[in-house]
């Protein structure tokens, strides 16, 4: 069946199979390329890459559609990946397309529903390119990070995580200087932020158990453990890659965050303790990973969840495609791209809202809880 929502349509296509179908045979279908045809779907022409999720009793797999089409009221698609399955014997196909920006994985990961940045790349394609803080433009997500990956080594002092870390070593360790100069705002991005999570939990989507525990990733000086988190969670685990940063944030939460950890690390190399976590906190810091490590790091995080727990997201958003800033080797993506990497990722935003009350001439910022 099929319906439209605005800009979105989902599509659920049920294939029955004949008695004592194989999982094997599923896959080898699924690995050679073939095509299937279910008629009668849109009467639109369409074409898009999308997500197809094999579902299952007790099991999941990860399969990309690698060719879709409609034309005519014909569905068309080519189906590669899949994993080992105990499949019931009558698989359903899930076809969840998002118009825009669709979500095209390249290669097949290791395990169902996780993504293996050092294998293969996450691409978010409809997204209209973007440009730089110089002047420069680029015509799509590949090109740009084509360009910004391959001057040096990521990691290393000229790469694209050592020159944002170098960035923020010359910063004064205070509110305003993590801000970016707009110190004033602290008191009301805690204030929403708070009113965030009190939704979050009256609505049942976070649940705080009484030993917490929280996350704040991309800490900077702890401005957000200190204002909110301390007050929410037991201990609160501080991650943050800037040295004079962490130093401030031990000296800000001393005797208020007993038993919470202090890391220097960046994100892309934080691996959360499984099913540690009520609430792991990341804002302001997203724009500093690449598309591959934002989608690794976000699963790590899902894992780290404790039942009732949320991962929520804050972060600075423009009306379209991206911007990368030159000097602190970052990029601000919009929202169309953010929730396309959140579909790459299968992970589900449960709720959303943006930041209000801030200076006109600043991003739009936009919060997501997710699982």
């Amino acid at each position: 069946k099929s319906e439209v929502r605005g800009a979105r349509v989902c599509v659920r296509v049920f294939l029955p199979c004949q008695k004592g179908y194989k999982t094997a045979r599923l896959r080898e279908q699924a690995q050679r390329g073939v095509k299937r045809e279910v008629r009668g779907v849109f009467g639109l022409p369409l074409r898009v890459h999308l997500l197809v999720i094999l579902a299952a009793a007790g099991s999941s797999a990860l399969i990309v559609a690698t060719s879709v089409s409609c034309e005519r009221g014909c569905l068309s698609l080519i189906l590669r990946g899949g994993g080992a399955l105990k499949m019931p014997p009558t698989p359903q196909l899930s076809f969840i397309p998002p118009l825009p920006p669709a979500v095209h994985v390249c290669s097949e990961p290791d395990h169902p529903g996780e993504i293996d940045s050092a294998k293969q790349k996450v691409r978010v394609a409809a997204i209209a390119g973007g440009e730089d803080s110089l002047g420069g433009t680029y015509g799509s997500t590949d090109e740009m990070w084509k360009e910004e990956l391959s001057k040096a080594d990521p990691k290393s002092d000229d790469g694209w995580y050592g020159k944002g870390v170098k960035y923020w070593e010359d910063v004064e360790a205070s509110v305003d200087g993590v801000l970016g100069g707009f110190g004033t705002v602290t008191d009301v991005d805690i204030k929403e932020s708070d009113d965030f999570l009190t939704h979050l939990q009256d609505k049942k989507i976070l649940t705080v158990e009484a030993s917490s525990r929280g996350a704040d990733c991309g800490a900077g000086i702890g401005r957000i453990s200190e204002g909110m988190l301390c007050k929410w969670f037991t201990k609160v685990d501080v991650i943050e890659p800037v040295g004079h940063f962490l130093d401030k944030a031990r000296e800000l939460l001393a005797g208020r965050n007993e038993g919470g950890s202090f890391l220097q690390l960046g994100l892309q190399d934080w691996k959360p303790e499984e099913a540690a976590y009520d609430c792991i906190w990341i804002q302001w810091v997203v724009g500093h990973l690449t598309d591959d490590d934002f989608v690794a790091f976000f699963l790590r995080c899902r894992k780290g969840l404790k039942p009732g727990g949320v991962i929520v997201l804050k972060e600075n958003t423009c009306a379209n495609g991206f911007i990368v800033d030159k000097e602190d080797s970052s990029v601000t993506r919009s929202a169309e791209y953010l929730e396309g990497l959140f579909r790459a990722g299968g992970l589900q935003v449960v709720h959303k809202d943006y930041q209000k009350d801030f200076p006109k001439e600043l991003f739009k910022v936009m919060m997501y809880a997710i699982k």
